[in-house]
């Protein structure tokens, strides 16, 4: 379990982020310490290196949050997450960089 200071550390993701999205519901700690301090692991980890992959081709966050609940999986040291989500919004207008998922 890491605190939200060492998760930022591993993540580069800000505090305030993190406070953000859990306050919308987006990444939940997964638990706090008796002081309230929010705590994270591993599968946070992933799941939030899922969220900043889908804000960077160009989905809000709204949008991550009802998919993400649904389609979070983990697979080995696959993500299946971004396959699941960008086959369910099928018309969803898309504009990256080819070399992207290399």
């Amino acid at each position: 379990m890491f605190h939200i200071n060492e998760f930022k550390k591993l993540s580069g993701v800000s505090v305030r982020t993190f406070r953000y999205y859990d306050k919308i519901g987006l990444l939940k700690p997964v638990s706090k310490t008796e002081g309230g301090h929010r705590l994270y692991s591993y599968t946070e980890l992933k799941k939030l290196q899922q969220i900043q992959f889908l804000k960077t081709i160009g989905f809000q966050l709204g949008e991550i949050r009802e998919k993400i609940g649904f389609n979070f999986c983990i697979l080995g040291n696959e993500i299946v997450l971004a396959t699941t989500f960008l086959l369910s919004v099928g018309s969803h207008n898309l504009s990256f960089k080819w070399g992207l998922f290399v």
